[in-house]
C-alpha cells in the first residue's frame, strides 16, 4: 500500500506542477497531496523510526509478549497444546533379559521395506497382468494369540494393463469389473529362499489363521478403480483365474445405481459420456452402474471441505475390505497462529562438503494455521458405502459442518470394534505436528527470539540418497503401560549436528489413540542419530569392503530404513542391507546391522546380528571398539558363495542371450570369486 500511495504522490505533484496557484485544481490537488504526506509519514516514516530507534534497542521486552502469544496459539493451532512432554533417560545397560521381557517389541521390528516388498508382491502376488498392487500399507492385527505388526496391500483391477486388442468396450464396462483379495505378510520374517512370510496370499485368498480369513474378497472400489462399470447383467463377470478355465460372479451388492429403465440407460450414457452403453444389449433391469469408484474422489464429492490424506489403506475387518482414509479440517484464519510452510532445509555433512536437501511435504497445508484430524472415513470396498466417524469432538470446525449436515458425522462409539482396531496416528499429520514442533516446543520467549534449541528431522541414507526420516509404525511400550502398542514416532536433531536431541510419537491403539509424546535427551548425553548410524557401518573395515564389492556391475546395495526402537529405557538401531542382482526382479535381505551406544553387530539374520550384539559387548577392546570377527569370517564366506552363485548366473545368463562380451567379464567374477573363497579357507 505504502508504495501505491508513493507513486500516486508523486504523480499528483507532477501534475500540480504544471498549473496555476489560482487554479481550484491546485488548491484541491495541494490539499490532497498535503493529507496524502501526512498519512505517508505515519504509515511508513513514523513506524520505520520507532521500530529502529525505540524496538530494537529493546526488542526482547518489546516483542516478549508477541512473542508469547505466538507461541501458545501455534501450539493451539496445531493441537500441540496437549502435548505430553518428558525427559528419556537413555541408559547404557541393554542386555539378553530386555529382549526376553519384551518379545512383542523385539518380534515386530520392521526388516521387510515396503519397496522391496512391493516388487516381491508384483512378482509373485500379482497373478495376472490385469491385477496390480498400488501400495504396501503397515497395520497391525491380533492372531495365533499374539499382536502383530504387518503389511499388507490390496490387489486392485487395472483393466488398462489389459493388451491393446482386449482393451474393448465390454471387456472394460462388463467384463473385468473387480480386484481380488489382499497380500498380507509380517514385518520381519523371511522364507529360505528370502520370500516374506505370507499370511494371506493367492486368489482366492488363502488365510494362513482363522481370524485373517478374507470372506468378501471382491474390490469395487478403491485406489485404482477410476472408470465406471455396470454389474448383473447379462454378460458374466470375470472373477478370478482357476487353471486354464476363469471363475465368474454376479454382483450381489447394494452399490451404485439401478439400470431399471430406458430412463436411467439413456442418462448415464449420456452422463458417462458413452452412449455404446445407450445400444448394448447387456444392461437389464437388474443391471447397476457403479461409478465414482475412486475412493478420494467418492469421499470428496460427499465431503469436498475436508483435506484426505494421501495414504488410504486397506483393513480386513470381520472377513471384510475397507478403506480407511483419515480426513482433516484446516484453516488459515486462526488468530496469532503461524503459517504452515510446507518446504524444509536440512543440512547434512557427505564427507567433507555440507549440502542442503531442500524437501516439500504437504503442499495442500501450505500457509494454513489451523490443523486437526477429527474425522476417519470408512469406504467399503464391496459396497462402496462411505461412513464419517468424528474422532475430536471439541474441533470448531467440524461442529459448524455438523450443524450444517445433521447426521452425516457419527460419533466414533459407532464405528465397529473390528475397524477402532485399526485406527492409526496419520503419517501426515504427525509429520506437520512434528516440523511446527521442531520450533514450538520452545516455550520461553527469550529461548524461542533466540532460536537457542531449534529442532531439525533427522536423516539418513535410504536407496543410495541422503534424505529426511518419515514417520515410521513400530511396537513400543510406553512408560507406565501394561503392554507394547502400535506407534508413530518421528526422531530429531539438532540444527546443523548429527547427534539425535530428541524424538515425538503418536499412540494408535484405541485405548491410546490420539496422545501426542515428546522426548527429550538429556544435553549431556550424545545419542547417535540415524545419519551417524550409517557412518559407524559405512567406516567399519569389513562391511565397507562387502559393500563396495557387492555395490558393483550387475548389482546394486540398497540400504534401507534406519529404525531407532526405544526399548525400555535405552534406544537399539537396526537397519536392513539388501543386494538386488541386475538380473534380480527384487532385492534380497543380506545382512542386518544392529547398534546400540557404539557397538555394532552384523549378520545375516536378526537373530544372529542380536546374538552378535551381546558378544560384541562382552569382547570389547580397550579402545572400545566392538569385534566382530567371528561374525566377519562366517559372513565372508557365505557371501563369497553368494557372490560365486551370482557369477555364475550371470554368466548362464549372457551365454544364452549371446552377450559374450558379458559372459567372459562374468566368468572372470566367478574365478575370482573362487580363489577369495579359496583363501579364505585356507586362512582358517
Amino acid at each position: 500500500l505504502i508504495p501505491a500511495i508513493r507513486e500516486a504522490l508523486q504523480h499528483l505533484l507532477f501534475r500540480l506542477g504544471m498549473r496555476k496557484a489560482g487554479d481550484p485544481l491546485y488548491v484541491i490537488g495541494s490539499t490532497a497531496a498535503m493529507v496524502a504526506a501526512f498519512w505517508l509519514i505515519a504509515l511508513n516514516v513514523l513506524p520505520g523510526a520507532y521500530q529502529s530507534f525505540r524496538v530494537e534497542p529493546n526488542e526482547i521486552s518489546y516483542e516478549k509478549p508477541y512473542i508469547g502469544h505466538n507461541i501458545e496459539y501455534t501450539r493451539f493451532g496445531f493441537g500441540l497444546n496437549e502435548v505430553e512432554s518428558r525427559e528419556f533417560p537413555v541408559r547404557d545397560s541393554f542386555s539378553r533379559d530386555m529382549v526376553q521381557d519384551n518379545p512383542t517389541i523385539f518380534n515386530n521390528i520392521r526388516l521387510w521395506d515396503w519397496r522391496a516388498l512391493d516388487a516381491v508382491l508384483k512378482q509373485f502376488q500379482e497373478i495376472r497382468l490385469y491385477y496390480e498392487f498400488n501400495d504396501v500399507d503397515i497395520d497391525r492385527y491380533r492372531y495365533d494369540d499374539g499382536y502383530r505388526q504387518v503389511m499388507i496391500s490390496a490387489r486392485e483391477m487395472r483393466a488398462s494393463n489389459l493388451p491393446d486388442k482386449s482393451q474393448t468396450f465390454v471387456n472394460e464396462v462388463f467384463k473385468y469389473t473387480h480386484g481380488h483379495g489382499i497380500a498380507q505378510t509380517t514385518v520381519a520374517d523371511f522364507t529360505s529362499e528370502g520370500l516374506p512370510n505370507f499370511l494371506v496370499k493367492n486368489i482366492p485368498p488363502e488365510s494362513k489363521y482363522p481370524s485373517l480369513k478374507v470372506e468378501q474378497p471382491r474390490i469395487y472400489y478403491g485406489e485404482l478403480t477410476d472408470d465406471y462399470v455396470v454389474v448383473n447383467s447379462s454378460e458374466p463377470e470375470f472373477d478370478y483365474p482357476q487353471g486354464d478355465q476363469n471363475e465368474y460372479y454376479s454382483y450381489s451388492g447394494q452399490g451404485g445405481v439401478e439400470l431399471s429403465s430406458a430412463w436411467r440407460k439413456f442418462l448415464y450414457a449420456y452422463k458417462m459420456g458413452e452412449f455404446k452403453l445407450l445400444l448394448s444389449s447387456y444392461p437389464t433391469r437388474d443391471s447397476r452402474i457403479l461409478f465414482r469408484r475412486d475412493i478420494k474422489r467418492r469421499v470428496r464429492a460427499l465431503a469436498p471441505f475436508l483435506q484426505l490424506d494421501q495414504d488410504p489403506y486397506i483393513v480386513n475387518a470381520d472377513g471384510q475390505l475397507y478403506w480407511m482414509i483419515d480426513a482433516y479440517t484446516t484453516s488459515s484464519y486462526f488468530p496469532y497462529s503461524a503459517p504452515y510452510n510446507a518446504t524444509e532445509r536440512i543440512q547434512y555433512k557427505e564427507g567433507e562438503a555440507q549440502e542442503q536437501l531442500k524437501i516439500g511435504h504437504r503442499s495442500d497445508f501450505d500457509g494454513q494455521n489451523y490443523l486437526r484430524n477429527p474425522v476417519k472415513v470408512t469406504v467399503n470396498a464391496f459396497t462402496g458405502a462411505v461412513d464419517f466417524y468424528t474422532f475430536d469432538e471439541d474441533d470448531a470446525i467440524l461442529k459448524v459442518w455438523d450443524k450444517i449436515l445433521p447426521g452425516m458425522f457419527q460419533p466414533r462409539s459407532n464405528m465397529p470394534e473390528a475397524l477402532q482396531a485399526h485406527i492409526r496416528y496419520p503419517v501426515d499429520y504427525l509429520l506437520t505436528q512434528g516440523l511446527v514442533y521442531a520450533k514450538y516446543h520452545m516455550n520461553d520467549p527469550e529461548v524461542f527470539y533466540n532460536q537457542e534449541d531449534l529442532w531439525i528431522r533427522a536423516t539418513e541414507k535410504y536407496y543410495g540418497s541422503v534424505q529426511p526420516v518419515e514417520p515410521y509404525y513400530i511396537m513400543w511400550q510406553p512408560p507406565n503401560s501394561e503392554e507394547a502398542g502400535f506407534s508413530l514416532i518421528l526422531p530429531f536433531t539438532p540444527k546443523n549436528r548429527q547427534v539425535s536431541i530428541g524424538w515425538i510419537a503418536g499412540l494408535c491403539d484405541p485405548g491410546q489413540y490420539g496422545r501426542f509424546l515428546a522426548y527429550n535427551f538429556p544435553k549431556e548425553k550424545r545419542v547417535l542419530g540415524p545419519q551417524q548410524v550409517e557412518t559407524k557401518i559405512d567406516q567399519n573395515s569389513y562391511l565397507s569392503g562387502q559393500l563396495s564389492l557387492w555395490d558393483q556391475r550387475g548389482s546394486r546395495v540398497i540400504r534401507g530404513n534406519v529404525l531407532a526402537i526405544p526399548v525400555a529405557e535405552t534406544i537399539v538401531y537396526v537397519e536392513p542391507i539388501y543386494l538386488q542382482a541386475e538380473t534380480a526382479a527384487y532385492p534380497e535381505l543380506r545382512l542386518v546391522c544392529i547398534m546400540h551406544n557404539d557397538q555394532l553387530s552384523y549378520a545375516e539374520t536378526f537373530d544372529e546380528a542380536l546374538a552378535g550384539l551381546f558378544d560384541t559387548a562382552a569382547s570389547t577392546d580397550q579402545s572400545g571398539a566392538p569385534s566382530s570377527a567371528a561374525y566377519e569370517e562366517g559372513t565372508s564366506i557365505q557371501s563369497g558363495i553368494s557372490s560365486a552363485r551370482e557369477a555364475f548366473q550371470r554368466y548362464q545368463n549372457a551365454t544364452g542371450e549371446g552377450r559374450f562380451e558379458a559372459a567372459a567379464q562374468a566368468l572372470n567374477d566367478l574365478q575370482r570369486a573362487l580363489e577369495d573363497l579359496n583363501q579364505q579357507s585356507q586362512d582358517q
